[in-house]
């Protein structure tokens, strides 16, 4: 009979010190424990790869506001039976460049109340979407300040619901009264979550005579896509990107 291998504590004394400023107690390293088993089983996102970026940041970054097109395709599956195309198609363009385009909506509609209505519930379905694949935790960090926890009420508090039907109208309804809609279009967007702590980006170098391999990844909450950017840039114009 084959006598198990007593574990020898003393060992790893000096890791199980360091966690122990972390947790503190079983109940603490417990929780911990279940936290990172339960995201490990969260849904992968999507990782888009993109090469020879140089000369092109037009392109670039419309890439980014689109997460190659990942927007787009959670736009038509929540929608498609309930938008018309140029419906879909403007929702989109919303997301993208929601200051450029909301000038152009405020012009040409007569009831901009109704449009603000409308769109905030969208934005709001779009956004409970795609960040499904998070934790609560993380989702929290990620959005803009001002509007975090209006953002998190909305999110958590399903229309759906008889009981909290007028509790979400009345945010909705207060959001527009106070003239906050256009602010908070432009936060919830997914084109400034990049610009925000909703993003973090790190970028690794490697030098070849006078230019330079740029490769950066950022994971974007809003658009539920992971996107990775590499090509070449001159040494002059880049510098190391290290944020979260």
């Amino acid at each position: 009979m084959q006598h198990q291998q007593k574990y020898d504590i003393e060992k790893d004394m000096r890791y199980l010190q360091l966690l122990s400023q972390t947790f503190p107690n079983i109940a603490a390293a417990a929780t911990e424990i279940i936290n990172l088993s339960a995201i490990l089983n969260l849904p992968k996102g999507t990782e888009h790869f993109i090469a020879d970026i140089h000369g092109e940041n037009e392109a670039f970054l419309h890439v980014i506001k689109n997460a190659s097109g990942n927007i787009k395709r959670k736009v038509y599956e929540l929608f498609d039976n309930t938008l018309r195309e140029a419906e879909l198609k403007e929702l989109c363009t919303i997301i993208y460049y929601p200051e450029q385009k909301l000038e152009i909506i405020k012009a040409r509609e007569k009831n901009i109340n109704d449009w603000y209505h409308i769109i905030l519930y969208q934005l709001v379905r779009v956004l409970r979407e795609v960040s499904c694949k998070y934790t609560r935790s993380k989702v929290s960090k990620s959005l803009p300040r001002e509007f975090s926890y209006i953002i998190q009420e909305l999110l958590y508090e399903h229309h759906a619901e008889a009981a909290k039907t007028a509790y979400v109208n009345v945010i909705i309804d207060t959001i527009i009264s106070t003239r906050r809609a256009d602010a908070f279009i432009i936060a919830t967007c997914p084109s400034t979550s990049f610009t925000s702590s909703a993003t973090y980006m790190t970028a690794d170098l490697a030098h070849t005579s006078s230019w330079i391999t740029f490769h950066s990844t950022i994971p974007g909450i809003y658009n539920g896509a992971t996107t990775t950017y590499c090509g070449w840039v001159q040494e002059l114009v880049m510098t190391h990107v290290s944020a979260m």
